[in-house]
């Protein structure tokens, strides 16, 4: 669960409490939002923790990276366009956050254990030859033979109000 990164426990408890019911969302299909709103509880609620692109400029660039590290990844929505969904399927928007964290070629390939070399080379030469814009609003940066990089990641709560 990478949205418990976030920092405070204030912060946590006032995204994820809820009175009635909470269902937390990391992968998503549109199918569900219907789904949801027939099965959730009238004031249950929906926490969705997705990684997003910082913003729609950098979205293309984005979306090429993050299809080689989650190749089954079938959604590439900015924050703005998942609480544009879920208010669609009238949900209320509670409460959204975003928070950054820091990531890396290395960590990427250790964590999931990343054996296809030309997949790993894809990856790397896109971090590399990212524009200086995009490299700086990711914070893209080679350390020794890493290169780090940020990603940001939307977290929403929504409220299912059948009143």
């Amino acid at each position: 669960y990478q949205y418990l990164a976030i920092k405070s426990i204030s912060e946590r408890k006032r995204l994820i409490s809820c009175p009635k019911s909470v269902i937390i969302l990391s992968s998503f299909s549109f199918s569900y939002c219907s789904l949801l709103k027939r099965v959730i509880k009238n004031q249950g609620c929906i926490v969705v923790a997705q990684i997003v692109p910082i913003d729609e400029l950098s979205k293309e660039y984005w979306k090429k990276l993050v299809h080689i590290r989650q190749p089954l990844r079938k959604n590439y929505f900015t924050g703005e366009e998942w609480k544009l969904l879920f208010l669609q399927h009238h949900f209320q928007l509670k409460d959204e956050t975003t928070i950054v964290l820091k990531g890396s070629l290395n960590t990427w390939i250790e964590k999931y254990n990343i054996k296809n070399t030309e997949r790993i080379n894809l990856y790397r030469s896109l971090l590399e030859n990212a524009s200086p814009e995009y490299k700086e609003k990711y914070k893209i940066r080679k350390v020794g033979i890493d290169i780090e990089y940020s990603s940001q990641w939307f977290i929403g709560k929504f409220i299912n109000d059948k009143g």
